[in-house]
């Protein structure tokens, strides 16, 4: 697995089994962006809040 060292962004998750890469990894052949593992959540919660066993916590955009 490798992390960004800024950011803390997931940039490689390979199978040890099977040597498969399961996040993109920017080709510029096809796409040369890279698309983040957006954790906890994808995009906004509706005012920044959820509540979680009757408690409410903020929560910003993409977490």
């Amino acid at each position: 697995m490798s992390v960004q060292k800024t950011g803390i962004e997931l940039c490689s998750v390979i199978s040890q089994k099977t040597g498969t890469e399961y996040i993109w990894q920017a080709d510029p052949d096809i796409w040369g962006s890279h698309a983040p593992v957006l954790f906890p959540i994808i995009g906004a919660l509706k005012s920044g809040k959820f509540i979680f066993n009757g408690d409410t916590y903020s929560l910003p955009k993409h977490g």
